[in-house]
């Protein structure tokens, strides 16, 4: 197994940066010591899913391609990893390992679009709405990566190019784990302690729960959040999480608006 050094000399860097919720520019702490291969190599491969805007994805590292040309817009970006974490001198936490990429630009988002990949590649196929979706990899290298990635990465994200995609993820996970790829622990995501996505969202999700006992759509509880599409995305999330698909529905059991209360943990928001 080389070393994160010689594996830099060795090959070039494949066009990924580390998502990283830091401010840009600024001068990144460093573990010590960073995780080894050989304790990712414990780690099980998982799939994780963001939901970020386009000027966010981009301030974070997200490679974004912008083919639509507007100025900001949804970015759903879906990885597969293997990694371990860490904790910079500066408090942040990062993850370093292998991850394959995918990046799907949805320059058509609305409130009422459902964040199901397949029902967006077929509400793209329907529409014909010209979304995109882009595949990279990085923290390892085998000379079949490009040829893989090549057969889907910058198509339209419809429902041929979903299944496509489905097809292909199998392949590149394979190749990540075959004997003949070289891996090296890279750094793949940054998180500072003071902007973790999780308490970015926090005041749209409880949003969400307030609106959700006062018996409001989510189309409607989305509305506060019309100029962050990343916080509308995750108050569309926070109904899915309480088994409300449907963003038109206002009227909810008595089991559902139990529950949002009992999350709410007795805060007060005031929903209009």
């Amino acid at each position: 197994m080389i070393s994160a050094v010689e594996f830099k000399k060795s090959f070039p860097t494949v066009a990924l940066e580390p998502m990283s919720f830091m401010a840009p520019h600024a001068a990144p702490a460093q573990c010590d010591p960073v995780p080894t291969q050989a304790q990712i190599n414990t780690a099980t491969g998982q799939y994780r899913d963001y939901y970020l805007s386009a000027k966010r994805a981009a301030s974070l590292g997200v490679s974004v391609v912008n083919a639509s040309g507007k100025t900001d817009y949804l970015v759903i970006v879906r990885d597969y990893r293997r990694s371990a974490s860490c904790v910079a001198s500066d408090g942040s936490k990062v993850e370093y390992g292998q991850v394959i990429r995918a990046v799907i630009e949805l320059s058509e988002y609305t409130t009422t679009t459902t964040l199901n990949l397949a029902f967006i590649a077929a509400d793209a196929t329907l529409s014909g709405k010209k979304q995109y979706f882009y595949l990279y990899s990085s923290g390892w290298f085998n000379p079949q990566i490009s040829t893989v990635i090549a057969e889907v990465s910058g198509k339209v994200f419809d429902v041929e190019n979903y299944a496509l995609y489905q097809g292909i993820m199998p392949r590149l996970i394979h190749l990540m784990d075959d004997s003949g790829s070289t891996l090296a622990a890279t750094e793949i995501e940054r998180t500072p302690a003071g902007d973790d996505p999780a308490f970015v969202h926090a005041s749209a999700r409880t949003y969400a729960f307030a609106a959700v006992v006062k018996g409001m759509s989510c189309t409607d509880a989305s509305k506060p959040f019309k100029l962050d599409q990343a916080k509308m995305a995750a108050v569309v999330e926070t109904y899915k999480y309480l088994g409300i698909a449907d963003c038109s529905v206002k009227a909810f059991s008595p089991a559902v608006k139990d529950r949002a209360a009992k999350l709410l943990g007795g805060v007060t928001v005031l929903v209009q």
